[in-house]
């Protein structure tokens, strides 16, 4: 990013689809998600996120971060021209993509009512299902999810659709049950399970019909994690930890069956290893637990309280989990790795920065934006008023070189307006309406009392 200026970014969807906004410097991942829901009509936001895809994994892009500087990321590691090549479109630079997907999930597993919401929780689902495998279906629900799936993709069977609509099997089904058949067997059964589940219902109906299917899963919502479990039990080391709205869960990577879970009240602290790659859970004493059958009914799991794994995406699960569940943000954040420093700043640009500061207080004073500083009475202010204009030129030009004013003072607007105050103000800095004011003044109020400066 040798050049300050708007560029087009491309935003990948889970449904191959792509859509292209104007990204400003200023722009963060918030900015880009509400002009992505502007441009597809999608009515809220909430839970909507941008992430990052890199030849490494992928990470979320936290709403206060600034797409220029994860591009300008992208640009840094290409170390080679061999292992990236730059596309035309700024936005993409060889594996590296942005992704728009859903991140957060309510409790209530209710349809939205939003079709354009629906259609991206559908295709995120179709996602799930078949390029991820992260739902235990069975190859009956796989086939009815595929008519369904059919449906919307090539329209209603009575059109006659070709039998090599249905040759690409891993679009349709997942690869744990597409390769227990060869290619040419799965053609008709694709087929059949078109016009048996699909034929007859309109493209939002097989996408409401597909949603509901899959909402059924305990699953659903789960954000799973590839970890390795640092101890010693009956069950494999190498496990899915799963995030969602209601708490952690341990899930076998084979079946996708739950081992153990439990809810964000039973966590007592959580500690992210700040040099290696540790993530550690701890449980309260007290908490009443109840072990999980495994699926033989045979073995227990130990009603241990501390969990340690191994796994890269530490902090990515600990901002997950303080989404989820703010109250842990003390423990989680406390141990998060501070190492990432900001980019040195010289002399010159602090005098830079002070300077453009100065010239935009000014124009907030030229325009009569903030309000001139009431003079407050007694002696000494009745005094200089009466001096002469000489001595008062004077005294101003002594204050003006005072080193809490730093020169400052412009049309009577010194150092301390534009100071943080300890002191509860009598009158808004700004020009605004009676009402609007003294509504302003009570906010204020409330902050100081908030931070213990005020009085209750």
């Amino acid at each position: 990013m040798r050049r300050l200026g708007t560029i087009v970014c491309r935003f990948f969807f889970l449904d191959s689809r792509t859509k292209a906004i104007d990204v400003h410097p200023t722009d963060t991942a918030i900015d880009a998600v509400q002009k992505l829901a502007d441009k597809l009509n999608l009515a809220s936001i909430e839970g909507w996120a941008i992430f990052q895809s890199r030849p490494d994994g992928e990470e979320h892009i936290k709403s206060f971060e600034y797409l220029y500087d994860i591009i300008s990321e992208w640009e840094s590691k290409q170390n080679s021209p061999n292992s990236y090549k730059r596309l035309s479109n700024a936005s993409t630079y060889g594996e590296n993509r942005f992704v728009f997907k859903k991140r957060l999930f309510k409790p209530t597993r209710e349809l939205s009512q939003d079709p354009v919401e629906v259609g991206m929780l559908y295709a995120q689902a179709v996602y799930s299902i078949v390029k991820c495998d992260e739902f235990p279906v069975s190859e009956k629900v796989a086939l009815q999810l595929a008519g369904l799936q059919a449906q919307v993709a090539l329209g209603d069977p009575s059109n006659q659709p070709k039998p090599e609509y249905y040759c690409d099997i891993n679009s349709f089904l997942p690869n744990r049950i597409s390769k227990t058949r060869e290619q040419q067997f799965w053609i008709p059964i694709l087929a059949q399970a078109h016009r048996q589940y699909g034929s007859s219902r309109n493209e939002l109906t097989a996408k409401v019909l597909y949603l509901s299917c899959v909402m059924q899963y305990p699953l659903y919502g789960t954000t799973m994690f590839n970890v390795i479990y640092k101890g010693y039990w009956s069950f494999v080391n190498n496990i899915i930890l799963g995030i969602n709205c209601e708490g952690v869960l341990l899930i076998q990577p084979e079946d996708k069956v739950i081992i153990y879970q439990f809810k964000y009240t039973d966590i007592e602290s959580i500690f992210i290893d700040p040099s290696d790659s540790f993530l550690t859970i701890s449980l309260n004493r007290t908490t009443n637990q109840s072990p999980r059958l495994t699926k033989d009914d045979s073995i227990f799991l130990d009603l241990q309280k501390c969990f340690v794994f191994e796994t890269v995406q530490k902090h990515e699960i600990g901002a997950l989990i303080i989404s989820y569940y703010p109250s842990l943000s003390n423990w989680i954040l406390s141990n998060f790795d501070c190492t990432k420093k900001g980019k040195g700043i010289t002399n010159e640009d602090r005098t830079r920065l002070y300077q453009n500061v100065i010239i935009c207080r000014r124009q907030l004073i030229d325009l009569n934006i903030v309000r001139k500083p009431h003079e407050s009475g007694g002696f000494l202010r009745n005094t200089l008023r009466r001096l002469s204009k000489h001595r008062i030129e004077k005294l101003r030009a002594e204050q003006r070189t005072s080193p809490q004013d730093h020169g400052e003072t412009y049309k009577g607007f010194s150092h301390s307006f534009w100071a943080f105050s300890k002191q509860q103000l009598t009158f808004c800095l700004s020009s605004l309406t009676d009402q609007d004011e003294t509504t302003m003044i009570q906010i204020f109020d409330l902050i100081l009392q908030f931070s213990g400066l005020g009085i209750s």
